[in-house]
């Protein structure tokens, strides 16, 4: 109990209102709806750049408000707005610079790439990204398997056995083969 009133603590009075707000709004993880953007007190250049994403409800306690796995470079996003986004770091999950090196990967290879995150509001009232998903959309070679690999290894990051997901058309969609590696 002390930890839980600690922790609140920790948040100035508007990260406070502003969480308690949007995790209000939010729906839960396995409602048929999506987060009210638009109605939300979220900075408006954060509406911008999710609009027309689809943001999944809350799936765990507050502070989150939602989920995403839309098609964003978060390492830019956090450097055009610093202090107000920042991607949370804790022992589960991966560094930003490993955030950086996947995206930058992808992108020279000429893929999508999607990361799966969480929003929270931090104790001062930023939007804080937590990071548990890393997905390159397309047909991967072994040798782009391995490349990523390597980049998890060089940042210190040990990716889990059974990885990376492949799957090779799901449903029989066109177009939508994938490779996704668990961050956490």
């Amino acid at each position: 109990m002390s930890e839980n009133k600690s922790f609140l603590s920790s948040f100035t009075p508007e990260a406070r209102h502003l969480a308690d707000q949007l995790t209000s709004m939010a729906p839960t993880y396995h409602e048929d709806r999506d987060f009210p953007l638009e109605e939300s007190p979220l900075p408006q250049w954060f509406k911008d750049v999710l609009a027309g994403a689809e943001i999944l409800g809350k799936e765990g306690p507050w502070p989150q408000f939602g989920r995403t796995n839309a098609a964003i470079n978060w390492s830019t996003l956090i450097a055009e707005h610093p202090g107000e986004l920042r991607y949370m770091v804790d022992d589960m999950n991966c560094t930003p610079q490993l955030c950086d090196a996947l995206w930058s990967w992808a992108v020279e290879e000429g893929f999508k790439a999607e990361f799966d995150v969480d929003f929270h509001i931090e104790p001062d009232g930023a939007i804080g990204v937590w990071v548990f998903h890393f997905t390159v959309v397309g047909k991967l070679t072994s040798e782009q398997i391995c490349g990523v690999h390597a980049l998890m290894d060089t940042h210190g990051y040990q990716q889990y056995e059974e990885e990376p997901q492949i799957t090779d058309n799901p449903s029989g969609m066109i177009n939508t083969a994938y490779c996704a590696w668990t961050l956490y």
